[in-house]
């Protein structure tokens, strides 16, 4: 597993630099990185679609791009900036070199999950609210997964934030 002292240090600067940080947001972040691979994997196990830590799918990656960032060029140009790529490379992803870039970049993965969470149109919950952040990752981030709150649970136990 990666340092938490490292996670929390990316995830931060990231969220910073992106200009979408709340400690709220921080937290939902770093803890789902947890419940989602547990710092452990950049791939879905098995042959799934899922990349990074924070398993974030390419068709989501793409749908943040084309239904999102495709409306805010300053929004695009910032997750270009902080992912160190530019916006053309992101607004001509593929399917493929989505996945490819969800693997190997861990701040426009973190971007990702950020968007994503972000266009979620109900407030995160607060960071001491671990059974709040927990159902609210379980509905709007892993719907349809595997998720389950004594999962979560376990998850916030390990990186411990």
């Amino acid at each position: 597993m990666v340092s938490k002292d490292d996670i929390i240090f990316v995830v931060r600067n990231t969220l910073y630099d992106l200009e979408m940080y709340s400690k709220d947001a921080e937290a939902l972040l770093i803890r789902t990185g947890s419940a989602e691979s547990g710092y452990r994997y950049l791939r879905q196990i098995g042959t799934g679609p899922a990349r990074s830590f924070w398993q974030v799918e390419a068709n989501t990656c793409l749908d943040n791009i084309e239904n999102y960032l495709a409306y805010r060029k300053k929004k695009l140009k910032l997750v270009a900036d902080v992912s160190q790529t530019t916006p053309e490379i992101i607004e001509n992803l593929d399917s493929n070199s989505a996945s490819r870039l969800l693997t190997n970049n861990i701040a426009f993965a973190i971007c990702m999950a950020r968007i994503k969470y972000w266009r979620i149109p109900h407030r995160i919950p607060k960071a001491d609210d671990i059974e709040g952040q927990g159902n609210y990752y379980i509905k709007y981030y892993n719907a349809g997964g595997k998720a389950t709150m004594k999962k979560w649970k376990d998850a916030v136990e390990l990186i411990n934030i």
